[in-house]
């Protein structure tokens, strides 16, 4: 559980004239050699160490602590381990944020971690509860991971820094389960590859993903699942969080990532391959190398993005992959040299209230993807970097590359220009004030309604007018011509049918309904927009 202090309140002003009697501390032990304190409260359960200022080896007196005491707090200052600190079940090794300090003082590949993973699933350890502790790995090529749990539950780590971190992580949660991460600085990592996470999710599949007692672990493939990382910042180095490592049937759940800060990251901001009910909200990211946030391998579903910002991409802001159920919301877009948001091989996505600006490339690219709706978008500025057959909103593949993009609605954007391209299905573009053009690159099944462009309403573009001529000749109009009668209009027509004004195919209609009579005032009722199969 957590330790008292972080459920201190201020007690109410009568009870402040008899405070209840504080229980004392007292010197448990001395160490001669180096004439420091080691303190304890009467009852055991909390112990205070002491910095020495020097470079010795801490580790056996921290380790001796966390198995003896719940709550093991450490002094201001340096403390040097040359071992790992393993930590048991119902303890809290607690120091004072951006005071205490504890760094590598050999090369060992870890700092601290749970002390069994003989249990599988999440039976390992529990209620181990981190705060206040800066991690420094120290300079020098040896990989480290600073704090690693596997097979846990309700683990927390807060307020802490981890840097210096060569090679591998600065947090490892492999196979943990309902957990935290708080208000943590990562920085000044030292990583070799993009694998190189600051916070890695891992599953327990084999020694490559937990190198530690490799002869007592159970290798059981579990993953995490209930994670909540927020309000913590990650700056120098190659991604922030994320995973690298895929089994099929074992993917992460329910990652809650909040609040967070990335900036100036070579590889990713948040990269993972394996892991479903994502939810990424209001996190910044500034100058990321590859991708602010991404997904790019392997099936999963129900990933959330929504009210981030992007600036300074020197690639891509958002790229999904292979996701079901895909929701890009209300993110604010500045400043990308690649796409602003890409999903490919999706299905059931829905892009929508976001704000992009300067995009040097495609602003949203939905590519071999099923069942989407981008809507409500605005984008501004760039395209320099667009090809021929690109757009401010791109649809599709201008190369046979299997199945195609299908059943697409592009409504309500604002933007220079869409292109729908030759290798997309049943493409309703409606309803959106486009400054330049729209491109329909031989799509088929392709519908476009009610655009404003370049100023100008689009033909057939639904005016109020009293025109009844070119009303009855609709019957003749081609594909897509549509026509809305004002209240003079539909009370002078009667029995006037507008039927089958396109067909797509021998299953699919669009077309006008009959006048009817309502209130004893006739209007034409209008099915628009649907497809019927």
């Amino acid at each position: 559980p957590p330790p008292p202090f972080l459920m201190i309140r201020r007690p109410p002003r009568s009870t402040l004239a008899r405070p209840r009697r504080q229980r004392q501390m007292c010197i448990r032990d001395r160490d001669a050699t180096n004439n420091r304190a080691i303190w304890a409260d009467a009852s055991s359960s909390t112990i205070l160490l002491e910095s020495t200022g020097d470079t010795t080896d801490r580790t056996t007196e921290i380790q001796n602590s966390v198995n003896n005491a719940s709550y093991v707090y450490l002094g201001p200052g340096e403390f040097y381990i040359d071992s790992t600190v393993k930590m048991p079940s119902n303890t809290a090794l607690l120091g004072i944020p951006g005071a205490t300090k504890i760094i590598r003082g050999s090369t060992q590949d870890n700092l601290l971690r749970n002390n069994n993973t003989a249990s599988g699933l999440y039976s390992g350890n529990e209620n181990i509860f981190v705060q206040g502790i800066i991690f420094d790995a120290g300079a020098g090529a040896t990989s480290c991971t600073a704090v690693a749990f596997g097979h846990c539950s309700n683990i927390t780590v807060a307020d802490c820094g981890f840097t210096r971190i060569y090679d591998w992580h600065g947090i490892e949660y492999n196979a943990v389960t309902n957990s935290t991460i708080l208000n943590c600085k990562f920085y000044d990592f030292q990583g070799v590859d993009e694998d190189e996470e600051m916070i890695q999710l891992d599953n327990m599949g084999s020694t490559g993903r937990w190198p530690w007692d490799t002869g007592t672990t159970v290798y059981d493939s579990t993953p995490c699942r209930n994670i909540s990382i927020s309000n913590c910042s990650f700056q120098n180095g190659r991604t922030g969080i994320g995973s690298h490592s895929f089994e099929s049937g074992f993917l992460h759940e329910s990652i809650s990532i909040d609040g967070c800060t990335f900036d100036s990251l070579t590889s990713y901001g948040i990269r993972d391959v394996t892991g479903k009910l994502y939810t990424i909200s209001n996190c910044t990211f500034d100058t990321i190398g590859v991708v602010g946030i991404a997904h790019l391998e392997n099936a999963t579903n129900d990933w959330t993005v929504t009210g981030c910002t992007f600036s300074n991409m020197t690639s891509r802001a958002i790229q999904m992959a292979y996701v079901a159920g895909l929701s890009i919301s209300s993110n604010v877009i500045n400043s990308t040299v690649s796409h602003a948001i890409g999903f490919d091989y999706c299905d059931n996505s829905t892009i929508t209230n976001n704000s992009i600006t300067d995009c040097e490339d495609v602003a949203i690219y939905c590519f071999r993807s099923l069942h989407s709706t981008i809507s409500s978008n605005v984008v501004k500025g760039g395209g320099s970097n667009q090809g021929s057959t690109e757009a401010d909103i791109t649809i599709g593949s201008s190369v046979s590359v299997g199945s195609n993009t299908q059943d697409t609605i592009i409504t309500g954007n604002y933007c220079n220009d869409i292109n729908t391209r030759q290798y997309s299905t049943r493409t309703v573009v409606e309803n959106n004030i486009i400054t330049t053009s729209t491109t329909n690159t031989t799509s088929t099944e392709y519908r476009e309604l009610n655009n404003f462009i370049g100023g100008v309403w689009e033909v057939g573009s639904l005016p109020d007018h009293n025109d009844l001529n070119a009303v009855q000749s609709a019957t003749n109009a081609p594909a897509g011509e549509r026509y809305h009668l004002g209240q003079e209009q539909a009370e002078r027509v009667q029995n006037l049918t507008f039927e089958y004004i396109g067909v797509w195919n021998s299953a699919v209609t669009y077309g006008f309904g009959q006048v009817v009579l309502l209130n004893n005032r006739r209007y034409i009722s209008r099915v628009r927009n649907n497809f019927n199969n």
